[in-house]
């Protein structure tokens, strides 16, 4: 199990390291955004990420219950 969680940690290193360089960046960039656009900006986006993150962890839940090389699965 722990091999299985190191494996996959080091597979996602890259897109983590990306994800937060991109996020300082943007940072860098709009740290002048009046507060009430950036309020307004993220509680747009917000719930379209929690959606996304759902989706993705089920996603993932769905393909490891069932595995790679089945045709059908029932949950």
């Amino acid at each position: 199990m722990y091999k299985e969680i190191l494996k996959e940690l080091k597979e996602h290193i890259p897109f983590t390291a990306i994800g937060a360089a991109t996020g300082i960046i943007m940072i860098i960039f709009f740290q002048k955004l009046p507060s009430k656009l950036s309020y307004n900006i993220f509680y747009t986006l917000h719930p379209l990420h929690v959606f996304l993150s759902a989706l993705v962890t089920a996603s993932m839940y769905n393909f490891y219950k069932c595995g790679t090389g089945k045709k059908k699965c029932n949950l």
